[in-house]
């Protein structure tokens, strides 16, 4: 007796995920696997309950609850953002057992698989001329019908009961995917892009220098897709609130930023203590001058917080003030190392990663910042010693200059992109070391 046609609608469903990255790892590959399903958990959080992702050995899932469909887009949409993710594949589940836990006979398993891939072939009118393509695999070799034979059968069964006419391996504009587990068979067509990389927080913590410009956000990002926790500092023209342009900007920003990064705190720090030290002076060190500032600001919280570095978005020779003499010189004001994912990029590959993570448009926003400090003529080559120099004339006591400004600061949360209209709650930032950076 033939096994009754599978209504889609009513079968089991889940997100498979794919993470090559992580599975190359060596004995603390386990370590990376729980890290990506505990952020994937945290990104499907505001679905409700149910939304769980599980593994058995390398293998990672999300089970999509029973009648909870209907918001598959939305929970693809949201994982779609989780470092150490590279696919993401919703899948229909054709169990190997029963609800008796009996094994279910192998011819009767892929007469479902066969009905339900004629099924999903059917849902989708061929383009003029376009083909489908079967791509047939056995992960468990235990599987008894061989993958040839079963692509073979699916295949023909899809030409004589659909609309599509022929099979395209090169180009095809449907692929019908199917794999065997030792638990069940898994049917899909659509791959879901992930950034790929790895987990956020299965490496060390970072403050990234937030500007309101293309180049640091993509900066931030990157690092946050090498493991790390992000958290964002960013220094204000006037005093600390969420609702001047230039904060609001980097509120914006760092939100952005979060549906990549998961938690992440943002200090609004103002500069006007730094800007009242300018008054009257023109050296052509200026630009130099606010970077040494903003370094030992971000350097401050970092240790507040126990991160062991801070990111910028400096790429070589772009501007004056990233020239390798004036790098070396700014980084002279610290003893953090400073990291520049960007160092070897120009502006259009910049720019272009800008608009794929989805930071452009905020960027492209107009708002003030530190650009009035800067003199007509900055100079390109420095030296540490003439620069702090220079700095020590102007800021007799550079620690206390910090103090001032962080004793003024706010500090907030974005987490996973949520809460548009909300940076919070707002809260004064405290100064005073909390321990030591590693």
């Amino acid at each position: 007796m033939p096994a009754p046609e599978p209504d889609p609608a009513v079968l089991s469903r889940r997100i498979l995920v794919r993470s090559p990255e992580i599975r190359i790892k060596g004995r603390n590959r386990g370590s990376f696997r729980e890290a990506l399903k505990r952020n994937i958990g945290r990104r499907l959080l505001p679905l409700g309950p149910g939304w769980k992702a599980s593994s058995i050995g390398d293998r990672v899932w999300v089970e999509v609850p029973p009648g909870r469909e209907r918001d598959l887009d939305d929970a693809l949409d949201r994982i779609s953002t989780v470092f150490g993710l590279q696919l993401a594949l919703p899948a229909y589940l054709i169990p190997r057992r029963d609800g008796q836990n009996r094994e279910v006979p192998a011819e009767r398993t892929a007469q479902m698989a066969l009905e339900l891939a004629c099924r999903l072939a059917s849902r989708e009118p061929p383009p003029p001329g376009g083909g489908f393509a079967l791509r047939v695999r056995r992960r468990n070799k235990g599987f008894p019908i061989r993958s040839q034979r079963l692509a073979k059968e699916i295949g023909r069964a899809v030409l004589d009961r659909s609309p599509w006419e022929r099979v395209d391996l090169s180009h095809p504009a449907l692929t019908v995917f199917i794999e065997a587990h030792e638990e069940a068979l898994y049917v899909w067509t659509r791959r879901i892009q992930g950034p790929g990389g790895l987990p956020v927080g299965s490496a060390a913590r970072v403050v990234a220098l937030l500007s309101g410009g293309f180049d640091s956000p993509v900066a931030a990002w990157m690092v946050a897709g090498r493991g790390c926790r992000v958290d964002f500092v960013h220094l204000t023209p006037g005093r600390a609130d969420p609702d001047e342009p230039s904060a609001a900007k980097a509120i914006r920003l760092a939100r952005s930023l979060s549906r990549f990064t998961g938690r992440s705190r943002l200090v609004l720090v103002p500069y006007t203590h730094f800007d009242l030290g300018l008054v009257g002076s023109r050296t052509g060190y200026e630009a130099l001058l606010f970077r040494r500032f903003a370094f030992r600001v971000g350097q401050a919280v970092a240790r507040r917080f126990g991160a062991g570095a801070l990111v910028t978005g400096d790429s070589l020779s772009q501007v004056a003030s990233q020239t390798l003499e004036n790098l070396v010189t700014a980084d002279h004001a610290v003893t953090l190392p400073v990291l520049r994912p960007l160092v070897g990029l120009d502006k259009a590959a910049i720019m272009r990663r800008a608009e794929g993570i989805g930071t452009w448009d905020i960027s492209a926003t107009p708002a003030r910042d530190c650009c009035a400090l800067i003199t007509g003529a900055p100079r390109t080559r420095s030296r540490p010693r003439r620069v702090a120099e220079v700095e020590a004339r102007l800021f007799p006591d550079p620690e206390d200059l910090i103090r001032e400004s962080l004793a003024e600061s706010l500090i907030g949360t974005v987490e996973c992109g949520e809460a548009p209209d909300a940076f919070g709650p707002p809260r004064r930032f405290a100064p005073t070391p909390a321990r030591a950076a590693p």
